[in-house]
């Protein structure tokens, strides 16, 4: 295994050319890395049916130059986004893994740490839980808590990938993982 050991977590439902960008990054900018990934199994994190099999999704990212793909538990995958990013991020720091990559739509690690910073603090969790109480939805809840924050922070999570990129820098912060966050575009 090489100096340094890159999660994934993965869906490639199926496995596509922006996908393969972001393998062949890793590959180039930490060659020696071992590149492991949990991967959705039959059914995907949206709980529908995957388009492939499993084994062939795993076998394209081998294929690929990821070097061990580890199956994610059906029980973790059908989860909200934060239960998803959650188990992913655990399951990925106990097999070893010091960092993490994962692709946004548009941001970066230093907003990503910025966003899951604020949503650890008093000041997020007190908005967050009066407009629960209001009777707002638990997006809508989040988006006004985030606010406080940063509309433009508030805003670019009701993106999918920026709001799992986020949901998994909170993990790590809020179990003091010491992983790296390396964010693909």
């Amino acid at each position: 295994m090489g100096e340094k050991t890159i999660g994934i977590i993965a869906e490639w439902n199926p496995f596509h050319r922006g996908h393969e960008k972001m393998v062949q990054y890793l590959k180039d900018c930490f060659g020696d890395a071992f590149l492991m990934a949990v991967m959705s199994g039959p059914f995907v994190q949206r709980g529908e049916p995957s388009l492939f099999d499993p084994w062939i999704r795993a076998r394209w990212a081998v294929e690929c130059g990821v070097d061990a793909v580890f199956s994610f538990p059906v029980l973790c995958v059908l989860q909200s986004a934060d239960r998803f990013a959650a188990f992913g991020v655990e399951l990925l720091s106990s097999m070893g893994a010091d960092s993490i990559c994962f692709g946004t739509e548009s941001l970066e690690k230093e907003e990503l740490l910025e966003a899951a910073s604020f949503s650890l603090t008093d000041s997020y969790s007190r908005t967050f839980h009066e407009a629960l109480a209001q009777g707002l939805s638990y997006a809508t809840a989040s988006y006004e808590a985030m606010k406080n924050c940063s509309t433009y922070l508030a805003d670019e999570l009701s993106r999918p990938n920026n709001l799992l990129g986020f949901r998994y820098t909170e993990t790590i912060l809020r179990n003091r993982f010491s992983m790296d966050i390396l964010v693909f575009h």
